[in-house]
């Protein structure tokens, strides 16, 4: 889960930052979600009054800062309004043009279907069918040749990552498990090899990794479930998100104690090493409080200390984010939110993919 954005999101004016030129070194596997093509609830949704793309300019700012990691969100029915058609083109130009700036500015593109595991044909989000589930309309062949398309389309470009689903949930996590493992194998059948980003069920939680309760049928954890996947390209990590609040959902600027992060990624770091499995954090936020930036600061600790975790984005960035009290967008001056400081404290100690 993660923070409400606006439902009428009011657009900030644009920043002015000074263009830097990236340096040779390659940039860590850290950085920002970019959001906001997956805003709004109607289908497909008129660009910039439901939905809007990043910013050139903010993705160049954050790279300056060292920054490299960009995830972009996006849906899945307005890339592709029919299962199993063709891509919408001026979709499609939309994510190519965030793709071409991040890798412009030296950085990695996280590609990610923003759907929860779901697809809708009502013209309405929140009408989504889950993947392959008992009386769906949405099979599983349709995720597959959604893959297809998209691995086919970025498979020569080596900085891209595929962020497989966001946040599958209520659901078989059985069920969850055997679409991602077909799912890789039709990736890899493209020729691609790039990283691949394996969610797992229960809104993949480190905190909730080890538990059956997200399991619809009750049966399975994610650990359970993931035990044994392979990938026949050995190029994946499973994405896990965790958020610092009471519920984990994301949706308090108050973190649980200063000691949350750690807690929350101890039983399923363990798992990691066990299996020799990599995990990347793909969504996590604190609001600004002194509570909040030590639990930030200690798990992002803790993970430099497990090699095991490979990278993270904060959640979110993104020209709608405004003041949401989780977002990094920069100030329409440019300056920085303050939690910009707490994320580049970790910038050094990185695993570059």
């Amino acid at each position: 889960l993660k923070p409400v954005f606006p439902v009428s999101p009011t657009p900030v004016p644009a920043m002015r930052v000074l263009l830097i030129p990236v340096c040779a070194a390659a940039l860590p596997l850290k950085g920002v979600s970019e959001s906001c093509a997956e805003f709004g609830q109607n289908l497909p949704g008129t660009l910039d009054k439901d939905y809007t793309w990043p910013s050139s300019t903010s993705i160049q700012h954050f790279a300056s800062k060292g920054f490299g990691a960009f995830r972009v969100p996006f849906l899945w029915e307005r890339l592709q309004p029919k299962l199993q058609g063709d891509f919408d083109a001026t979709y499609l130009k939309g994510l190519e043009d965030a793709v071409s700036s991040i890798v412009a500015a030296g950085g990695k593109a996280i590609i990610d279907p923003h759907n929860y595991a779901r697809y809708s044909t009502t013209g309405q989000v929140s009408g989504g069918q889950v993947i392959g589930a008992d009386g769906s309309s949405v099979s599983i062949a349709d995720f597959q040749d959604l893959w297809k398309r998209l691995a086919s389309h970025f498979a020569s470009n080596d900085s891209v990552i595929f962020a497989m689903m966001n946040e599958p949930n209520t659901m078989s996590t059985g069920l969850w498990a055997s679409i991602a493992q077909t799912t890789i194998k039709t990736i890899r059948n493209t020729g691609a090899k790039q990283l691949v980003l394996i969610p797992g069920n229960g809104w993949t939680g480190a905190w909730s990794w080890m538990q059956s309760w997200p399991d619809s049928e009750g049966k399975l954890s994610n650990g359970d479930a993931f035990a044994s996947f392979t990938d026949p390209g050995n190029n994946f990590a499973f994405e896990m998100h965790q958020y610092l609040d009471s519920d984990h959902s994301g949706t308090h600027d108050a973190c649980t104690s200063a000691s949350a992060g750690v807690d929350a990624l101890t039983a399923v770091t363990e798992w990691l090493e066990a299996h020799k499995f990599r995990a990347f954090l793909g969504e996590f936020a604190g609001g600004n409080n002194d509570q909040c930036s030590q639990a930030v600061d200690g798990m992002l600790s803790y993970m430099e200390a497990h090699p095991s975790w490979i990278g993270w984005t904060w959640w979110a960035a993104g020209p709608w984010w405004g003041s949401s009290w989780s977002s990094v967008e920069p100030n329409a001056d440019g300056s920085d939110k303050p939690q910009v400081a707490w994320l580049q404290k970790h910038l050094e100690s990185a695993v570059v993919v």
